[in-house]
């Protein structure tokens, strides 16, 4: 499988993944949440959650809690931050 390496502002259609399972409405939803906000994602399976905080490690802190929440060996990653993608950065921690 390719690395995605795409880092840039965020659009809901440019998302290189979909899914049967509601990733396409978690997706599509991102853009207009107000900030702070995060997005996680699980490649297998993929796996979106998005999230708001009091600040931006709050909201990266509870997008990836609720994705990892689901069951796999395979961790979640944040794919955006804000309005912008931070997936080819392969954080699964969130800021400090």
């Amino acid at each position: 499988m390719e690395r995605l390496s795409y880092a840039g502002r965020f659009q809901a259609d440019r998302v290189p993944l979909s899914d049967p399972n509601g990733a396409h409405d978690v997706v599509q939803r991102y853009g207009g949440m107000s900030e702070p906000k995060a997005m996680a994602v699980r490649p297998n399976g993929a796996i979106f959650t998005a999230r708001n905080g009091a600040g931006v490690a709050e909201a990266e802190a509870a997008a990836l809690t609720a994705c990892n929440a689901k069951t796999s060996p395979f961790p979640c990653f944040l794919y955006a931050v804000n309005n912008q993608v931070v997936l080819p950065q392969r954080r699964t921690e969130p800021t400090r």
